[in-house]
């Protein structure tokens, strides 16, 4: 009985470790890909994740943004879920405003420490760098 178990946890986080991976996968093709198209635009790119625990549950949340100089968003994509299952998808309603809007419109603790965290992100990279992904 007990190997049983033993076989069936093993084989469990076999399995959540693969979808993890596929998971990890999917958000760097997608990080790779609004590298390729920003890359001469001269325009930022940073991520930023956050998550919030209940119990024994977090629900995570990451973005990618792309931002020019004056801190407008000229991509967003942002992924939030409990589960490997999730992916990032584009959000066209934050494109074209700037962070401090984006900001005002977040109702969940995770959206604004992702965004937070983006922004320091930003803002190491201004204060290493010039423009450019």
């Amino acid at each position: 009985m007990i190997t049983q178990v033993l076989i069936l946890v093993f084989f469990i986080y076999v399995l959540q470790s693969v979808l993890a991976y596929m998971q990890i996968k999917r958000s760097y093709k997608v990080i790779n890909d609004v590298k390729a198209q920003h890359k001469a635009s001269g325009y930022r790119m940073v991520t930023g994740t956050g998550r919030t625990r209940f119990l024994l549950i977090a629900r995570g949340y990451f973005i990618i943004l792309v931002v020019n100089d004056d801190d407008i968003v000229m991509d967003y994509y942002g992924m939030d879920g409990y589960t490997v299952f999730a992916s990032p998808k584009r959000k066209e309603q934050y494109i074209g405003k700037s962070l401090d809007e984006i900001e005002s419109g977040f109702k969940k603790k995770n959206e604004k420490r992702a965004l937070a965290a983006a922004r320091e992100q930003l803002q190491l990279l201004r204060e290493q760098a010039p423009a450019g992904i």
